[in-house]
């Protein structure tokens, strides 16, 4: 989450971690039972979870534009054969994700999804 001052300048920015290793261990514990009891594959999930990765080397403004790419390319369908449905979940999923907070967000997506400023506001007042 980014942090603004009241002139809407970044600040900060808020990350939060969680530490898996107790529900990896329930996880395992379960599959091992349930593994006993079907015959099936043991798995560890312990071993099968990837390394984790956080990248703040790219600038926010960057990181908007990919937050806003893969939110429309998630619907799997062109812009132009979107419905309004699909367009107003779009533009609520971004506004959840805190996209429209920056400066030129509400210009970028009304660019991408092939609308008006305007009806991207609307949108956003829809949630």
């Amino acid at each position: 989450m980014f942090i603004k001052n009241k002139d809407g300048n970044l600040i900060g920015l808020l990350t939060i971690s969680f530490n898996l290793d107790d529900l990896i261990s329930s996880a395992n514990f379960l599959n091992k039972f349930l593994s006993e009891l079907t015959g099936g594959p043991e798995r560890n999930l312990a071993e099968e979870k990837g390394p984790i990765s956080e990248d703040f080397s790219i600038p926010v403004e960057d990181y908007v534009m990919l937050i806003i790419q893969k939110t429309i390319e998630e619907v799997n369908i062109s812009p132009d054969r979107m419905s309004a449905e699909e367009k107003i979940e779009i533009v609520q999923k971004l506004n959840s994700k805190g996209v429209f907070r920056f400066k030129g967000a509400v210009n970028e997506v009304a660019r991408q999804l092939r609308l008006s400023e305007p009806t991207i506001y609307r949108y956003i007042k829809k949630e």
